[in-house]
């Protein structure tokens, strides 16, 4: 990974994101380095979507795009 856990976890939780230490069958997704170890293997077994620094950044950048979509979006009376 080209940033250090603890920016990756601020990073997430600046995006609205939760930081967990263990993994279970309720994590959405488990952002994996290359020595993910045991944590990637439970994962694996429960099924967890695996993702690497480059996919969270695709995910956070398209979601910043949603944002902005959204917020320059003209209401109509449908909406309100």
């Amino acid at each position: 990974m080209t940033r250090s856990r603890k920016e990756i976890a601020l990073l997430i939780k600046s995006n609205g994101g939760k930081i967990v230490t263990s993994v279970s069958k309720n994590l959405s997704y488990l952002v994996a380095g290359d020595s993910a170890g045991t944590k990637l293997e439970n994962a694996n077994r429960l099924g967890v979507e695996v993702i690497n620094e480059s996919q969270l950044n695709e995910m956070l950048e398209a979601e910043k795009v949603t944002n902005i979509s959204e917020e320059n979006s003209q209401k109509s009376l449908m909406d309100f």
